[in-house]
């Protein structure tokens, strides 16, 4: 593992944390850690490595936007996901982006059966997937459903982000 890497390690294990904590991302982490990963990327590998991590940005924000718009996550996420971009590069950031995706899924239906949701999840998300396959559903509904948050168990996802990170990097054995 390189030190650039584990420097995104460390980032996003703070992120977990506090998004464990606090249900939020703060941008004290995420803004100067993009700008980290930026300058990083320079540095190391000059404006190639630069053109990569702004791509890589461009993936992992973008990958995570369509959850947020849906309602699904957070500001926080989609920018931590930037972040992570910013060090792995497009391809490393969807990489991360599937296993947190798995890490999310995972970690949702543990929430829901600990929280006794589990009904309303599966009905929620059964509707949102309808919506997505069946033009006509989506139509009799105005468009795509918005997830609603319910802050009394919403998901900490910089959780699942940082056990995507760390899966990524174990699969892809960097």
């Amino acid at each position: 593992m390189s030190w650039l890497q584990g420097t995104l390690l460390g980032i996003v294990a703070v992120a977990a944390v506090i998004d464990l904590r606090t249900h939020r991302i703060p941008n004290w982490l995420t803004f100067p850690a993009l700008a980290l990963g930026l300058i990083l990327q320079f540095v190391v590998s000059g404006p190639a490595g630069l053109g990569s991590a702004l791509l890589g940005v461009l993936v992992g924000a973008g990958l995570f936007l369509i959850p947020y718009v849906l309602g699904g996550m957070g500001p926080g996420d989609v920018k931590l996901m930037g972040v992570v971009g910013a060090f792995m590069g497009p391809g490393g950031a969807l990489w991360a982006a599937l296993f947190a995706g798995v890490a999310g899924g995972v970690l949702a239906l543990f929430w829901a059966l600990v929280h006794g949701q589990v009904s309303r999840v599966l009905g929620r998300t059964g509707a949102l997937v309808g919506a997505a396959l069946d033009p006509r559903r989506r139509a009799a509904q105005g468009g795509l459903p918005r997830l609603e948050r319910d802050g009394a168990w919403s998901i900490p996802y910089g959780v699942a982000i940082a056990f995507g990170v760390a899966l990524s990097l174990w699969w892809r054995g960097t």
